[in-house]
């Protein structure tokens, strides 16, 4: 079972024509794109929509000729510092990590 939290995801708030929209997408899957235009819905409420669009997509992964389905990416955490009171916590993708060669 694929945990839909473990992806990518994205809720920005954007212009409209008249006012603002959320838009919710998943960085590993391009074909989700969530846009919510209503007022009174908050950006949480568009990441769980942005969620349950996931579950359905990996359920219709389960007929009869099964889809393949990307992982998450993986993130990973480093330290890098000159001198011990500059110390920051910075995350990037694993994939930069490696082509940086830290």
């Amino acid at each position: 079972m694929i945990d839909p939290e473990l992806y990518t995801i994205s809720v920005r708030k954007e212009a409209n024509y008249d006012g603002f929209m959320y838009v919710g997408r998943v960085s590993e899957f391009p074909d989700i794109c969530v846009i919510v235009d209503e007022e009174g819905v908050s950006s949480d409420e568009v990441r769980d929509i942005v969620i349950e669009a996931i579950c359905v997509r990996v359920s219709l992964g389960d007929a009869p000729a099964p889809l393949v389905f990307p992982p998450p990416k993986k993130w990973t955490t480093r330290i890098r510092s000159t001198d011990d009171s500059d110390d920051a916590i910075i995350t990037f993708p694993e994939t930069v990590i490696t082509s940086l060669g830290w």
